[in-house]
């Protein structure tokens, strides 16, 4: 069994000392995960996150890059009226079809503290699709721990304080939305890869912020399968500081349609190509 994560970036500093989240957040998938894929979208002036930070990462050869240009991201988004900056969904698309795993996980960057065991001992199943209810840390906290990030006793510290630090409750904010389960649900979503298959990624039509994450939810009830909150993984979100960064959040850019997005919703309209399948967009590999 395999398990690999997508992680998905721009480099504005989104949250406020991205680089440095983003490091912990790597190195903690490269020690848990057998392949990990970063999509670096529309990045200014075309400088990556990767080349900051390829020579502070160790060499696993599991990290795969993959860079959408300036002018790319205009190109792979023309069919669309579409003002968010990173369009993760189909950011997001990218990676998630080209994992070979068996599992495979869409984690945001401000995500940090996964060990691998914390992982199969929880949620293994190929007929649900988990999201794990996160905790909110000041990133210093991380920083503060003398351990290095992806090492077995960073894993144990980090567990040793996981209770010190608030979970976002059950329940969607959302009425008439059984789907959410949690508030924030797109920080952590794993399921197998005949589950990813069947629902077609993230709907690639939601290029705008907002009930995206619930939408995948609802994708894979439609198509027959789980849904499952999981709490007591130790995952930690860094919380973000005002003013930081214009990835495209809520309040930035107009947002999907509510109803449209997840209430109305019936059935993709991804084709088989989601996640630009016949593109062979160039990886770099560490």
């Amino acid at each position: 069994m395999t398990i690999g994560a997508t992680v998905i970036t721009r480099n504005d500093n989104y949250g406020g000392d991205l680089i440095f989240k983003l490091y912990y957040n790597l190195s903690c998938l490269l020690s848990s995960m057998d392949e990990v894929y970063l999509v670096d979208w529309n990045s200014p002036n075309d400088i990556s996150t990767f080349e900051i930070l390829k020579n502070m990462l160790p060499k696993t050869g599991k990290l795969h890059h993959i860079q959408i240009t300036q002018s790319k991201a205009k190109e792979l988004t023309k069919q669309y009226n579409c003002t968010q900056k990173c369009v993760e969904v189909l950011a997001r698309n990218i990676g998630i079809r080209r994992l070979r795993t068996d599992y495979k996980l869409s984690v945001n960057a401000d995500i940090i503290s996964l060990s691998r065991n914390s992982i199969t001992d929880k949620i293994i199943d190929d007929r649900t699709f988990h999201v794990v209810a996160r905790r909110e840390m000041n990133f210093y906290h991380a920083i503060g721990c003398e351990f290095t990030p992806g090492s077995e006793e960073f894993f144990n510290a980090m567990y040793d304080k996981h209770q010190l630090f608030n979970q976002h409750g059950d329940g969607s904010p959302l009425p008439n939305d059984p789907w959410s389960l949690i508030t924030c649900c797109g920080d952590f979503q794993l399921a197998h890869s005949n589950i990813w298959n069947a629902i077609k990624g993230y709907e690639e039509s939601l290029v705008l912020p907002g009930y995206t994450d619930s939408n995948i939810q609802k994708k894979a009830v439609l198509n027959g399968f789980n849904i499952a909150l999981v709490r007591d993984i130790p995952v930690f979100h860094c919380i973000h500081y005002p003013n930081t960064g214009s990835s495209g959040g809520i309040g930035d850019v107009p947002q999907n349609d509510m109803n449209v997005s997840l209430i109305d919703f019936k059935e993709t309209t991804n084709s088989d190509s989601w996640g630009f399948a016949s593109i062979n967009f160039k990886e770099d590999i560490l």
